[in-house]
């Protein structure tokens, strides 16, 4: 399952995860387990009939058992089913009691049933699903949209449309055979065995079977009217798998630009695990409304409509990431299954593990570091923001709470990291080692990952998953260097300044002179480590964990000389990427202008975005200047959205105003001007507010980008006036995400006014907790947390009990713990954040008067020597080799490259 998640601008933390943040568990969590299986289900049946109209599914499901242990009961996972009543097939005259409660079905057999018999149960029922099973219907405001229905199972909603043992550890062949209207067709997973008239007028039945097992949140229904591209994938050995693109007709214009990858993909997974795609056909359904960006239905993956783009994005915007992501789960948890959710990274940290895969294949090793980058600021935004948890964890209200950035992102970290320390090869065979065991069972735990990449390495890992998987937050890093030129030593010094207890951990530490290049490997596992290094002289740079191996923050207190020729001489991008952030802390004269030329010079935009980043923190004229000088020379248009948003960290800077209105008047790309309004809401020049409500009120654009934008512009302008700019947007039918931008914007308006404005922000964002658009619920959430007013307690605490969706009560609890923590925080935020911008403009002319006298001084004072800015030689004191500071390099670790 992918999250569908627009946007780029993710934090950055300073420190190790888990000292500021909450905890991830909140109250009334309890440790979680799989229940008791006395039967076990082989295969279902489910023969279901829809009426879209009336939102309902009737239907019959057959299910084989195999009694494990005698048993005078079967309790089955069923939520909100109207069971009508259930028999065994080969008793069909005698009904069986039950009970349904509780979202179960517990059947009371007619007599005990002995270990090892196999009989079938069939239980007749209907539904009208709040989840699981959901009908997407026209309406007055939405009369484009177009009528279907489809299921999503994941976490826990299989059950919600048919009875089933709804666990990922449950595996079950399955048919579904569904009558729908015409000219509609129903999808499902496997192949279609049949197609045939219905049993009411103007229906078809539609036969479809999966003879390989999968667990119930995989079976998949979809049912519309749908414009079909056909294609075929064949495997190394012949075997010919068909694949098909099913979309609805008005967007089928728009599908071959997203999915024309898809075999390329195909061929690289297949080579990359060692296992070829392991089922009989793959098939990619869009439909409308879908609530996550796609989800991994065995042999039939379903997508939003929303990732198909046209030209106007096409530059700046792919759906490889999505495509790929979920084609990988058909290797990663559909051939092989997390056995319960706690484990769940081994489903979507491979996933997202294989989105940096493919953009290494497609595209190069610097976009492979751009992924790692950008995996490694969403996860850091969440374990700053929010909290830090361990990978592995029981103790959660619902599965999908633990559907993050740590399962997603930090997975993949892990993964990343595991490539460098074990190699590429290694890896790559354990994990086939890994599908290749446990295909037949298909459920796994993440001990089973560790002994197969012990079993085909003969590395022990128990250390590596201990730590990073099972222990929660990452080490933040203090990387400094002095020469001893007396002693003939440079000395690399690396503290552990994050809360809690050291990490051991490997980094590279590459010695650059000239040409010549030495890397050694130090091993860390103290708070503070000394490497001593033999050198006469200092070396004309270091370079630290160029690859980016390991899960850490880096500070780097290193001569700006060096981090200045990192930024512009290095090959690497991540070792740039965090030299450009280390220059923006320094933000001397010779700084900015290192990063003026790097920004315009040619290269990945993973750096270039970075590097405007962090001209826009430096803040200063000059780089300011660097900016609109970009805007000027650059033309990829992913650059050009970073350096619009950079231009946000300039408050009161007309010059920066002038340049975001010009962009906001027109660009060739709609997710530049997006940005351009994002930032020029934090700029807050004269005449920002009537720019972005005009383009708010005029502009259409893919995806609705440059209102959603627009909005958040408003959200920051602390100008009350802008709510009623804002409020329109909130209605149902101004498109879910542009509503949900719109409860953002309003809920950071509750302190740019008085306590009416408050009172219109509380009771306009309460009004939407019972709305049906499942982002605009999102987004009054998230806004009633924003405003921190605890006259929303009372609403929130309703909609943390009884929505329908796991992750609204989770967002809802979260909240009220905000709220209740600091009733008055976001009063204090507010005005934290404008004293906060006095501040930085205050800043602003500080350096600007800074860099005048540098260049004076320059003027008049020869040169800086060739190791200008060096720490000096210190005194050497006794001790350094206890565990608080000990000297770790090895000289057999050094590894001539040049």
């Amino acid at each position: 399952m992918h999250h569908h998640h627009e946007g780029l601008g993710c934090g950055r933390r300073a420190a190790g995860a888990g000292d500021r943040t909450r905890p991830f568990r909140l109250p009334g969590a309890r440790p979680r387990f799989l229940p008791d299986r006395p039967a076990r289900v082989t295969h279902y049946r489910l023969d279901v009939s829809l009426d879209l109209p009336e939102r309902r599914l009737d239907g019959t499901a057959t299910l084989s058992l195999h009694f494990q242990r005698g048993a005078d009961r079967v309790r089955l996972d069923a939520a909100e089913l109207d069971v009508a009543d259930v028999r065994w097939a080969d008793a069909p005259g005698q009904a069986l009691a039950f009970d349904v409660a509780d979202e179960a079905l517990v059947v009371r057999l007619d007599a005990p049933v002995v270990a090892g018999a196999r009989r079938d149960l069939v239980v007749r029922y209907a539904t009208r699903p709040r989840r699981g099973l959901h009908f997407v219907l026209p309406d007055r405001e939405h009369r484009q949209r177009q009528a279907m229905a489809w299921t999503q199972g994941q976490d826990e909603h299989a059950r919600a449309w048919f009875p089933c043992l709804d666990t990922p550890r449950d595996r079950a062949t399955t048919e579904v055979i569904a009558e729908v209207p015409e000219p509609m067709e129903a999808l499902s997973n496997g192949v279609l065995v049949a197609q045939e008239p219905g049993s009411r007028p103007r229906t078809r039945r539609f036969h479809w079977r999966l003879d390989q097992p999968h667990p119930p949140y995989l079976v998949t229904l979809v049912a519309g009217t749908f414009a079909a591209l056909d294609d075929r994938w064949e495997t190394p050995d012949g075997r010919v798998v068909p694949l098909r693109l099913l979309v609805p007709p008005r967007l089928a214009p728009l599908a071959g630009r997203t999915f024309a990858p898809t075999r390329a993909m195909m061929d690289h997974l297949s080579a990359w695990t060692g296992v070829p795609f392991p089922w009989p056909r793959y098939d990619q359904v869009v439909v409308e409304e879908f609530t996550f960006g796609g989800m991994e239905n065995t042999t039939q993956t379903t997508l939003t409509a929303r990732t198909l783009h046209d030209a106007s994005v096409a530059e700046d915007f792919t759906s490889d990431h999505l495509v790929v992501h979920e084609l990988a789960h058909q290797w990663f948890g559909d051939l092989v299954t997390c056995r319960d959710w706690s484990h769940a990274w081994l489903n979507e940290g491979f996933a997202t593990f294989c989105e940096a895969l493919w953009e290494e294949r497609a595209r190069g090793r610097d976009a492979y570091d751009t992924a790692v980058l950008d995996m490694r600021e969403q996860y850091l935004e969440e374990a700053d923001a929010r909290y830090a948890r361990p990978l592995v964890t029981r103790a959660f209200h619902a599965p999908i709470d633990l559907f993050d950035r740590h399962l997603y992102e930090k997975g993949a970290l892990v993964l990343h990291h595991l490539r460098g320390l074990l190699g590429d090869d290694d890896l790559r065979a354990g994990v086939r080692r890994y599908l290749e065991a446990h295909r037949a069972g298909g459920a796994v735990e993440t001990v089973d990952l560790e002994r197969a990449l012990f079993d085909e390495t003969g590395r022990d890992l128990g250390a590596f998953f201990r730590q990073w998987v099972h222990r929660k937050g990452h080490p933040a890093l203090k990387v400094s260097f002095e020469h001893d030129a007396a002693a003939g030593l440079g000395r690399v010094t690396v503290e552990q300044t994050q809360a809690g207890a050291p990490f051991e951990l490997e980094l590279d530490l590459v010695v650059v002179r000239g040409a010549a290049r030495e890397t050694h490997r130090l091993r860390l596992g103290g708070r503070k480590d000394v490497a001593s290094l033999p050198m006469a002289a200092p070396p004309d740079r270091l370079v630290v964990d160029p690859d980016g191996w390991p899960c850490v923050t880096l500070e780097l207190d290193l001569p700006a000389a060096w981090l200045r020729a990192t930024l512009l001489e290095e090959a690497r991008l991540i070792p740039r990427a965090r030299a450009a952030a280390a220059l923006a802390k320094k933000g001397g004269r010779e700084d900015v202008d290192a990063l003026r030329r790097a920004l315009a010079q040619e290269g990945p935009y993973g750096l270039r975005g970075r590097v405007a980043r962090a001209l826009g923190e430096v803040g200063t004229t000059e780089a300011r200047r660097a900016l609109e000088a970009g805007l000027e020379t650059v033309a990829d248009p992913r650059v050009r959205a970073r350096i619009a948003d950079a231009l946000g960290g300039f408050p009161g800077d007309p010059a920066a105003g002038d340049a975001l209105a010009a962009i906001l008047a027109g660009d060739r790309s709609p997710l530049v001007e997006a940005a351009a309004a994002r930032a020029l809401g934090r700029v807050r020049t004269p005449g920002a507010r009537e720019a972005l409500a005009t383009t708010l009120a005029a502009r259409e654009s893919w995806n609705d980008v440059v209102r959603r934008g627009c909005l958040e512009g408003l959200g920051a302008l602390f100008d009350p006036d802008a709510l009623d700019a804002c409020l329109p947007w909130l209605a149902y039918g101004k498109g879910e995400w542009t509503r949900y931008a719109a409860a953002l914007a309003v809920g950071a308006l509750a302190d740019a006014g008085g306590m009416t404005t408050r009172t219109r922000v509380v009771e306009a964002l309460t009004s939407l907790l019972r709305d049906p658009e499942l982002h605009a619920r999102i987004g009054a959430i998230e806004g009633l947390q924003a405003a921190g007013d605890p006259r929303a307690l009372r609403a929130l605490d309703r909609v943390g009990d009884t929505d329908v969706d796991g992750r609204v009560r989770r967002l809802a609890r979260e909240a009220m713990r905000a709220i209740r923590e600091g009733q008055d925080r976001a009063t204090r935020e507010g005005r934290l954040r404008r004293d906060l911008d006095a501040l930085r403009e205050t800043s602003r002319k500080l350096r600007d008067r800074l860099e005048r006298l540098e260049a004076i001084v320059d003027a008049r004072l020869p040169g800086p020597g060739p190791h200008d800015g060096l720490p000096g030689r210190r005194e050497r004191g006794g001790g350094g080799g206890g565990r608080e500071e000990r000297d770790v390099f090895r000289g057999t670790e050094g590894l001539q490259e040049g």
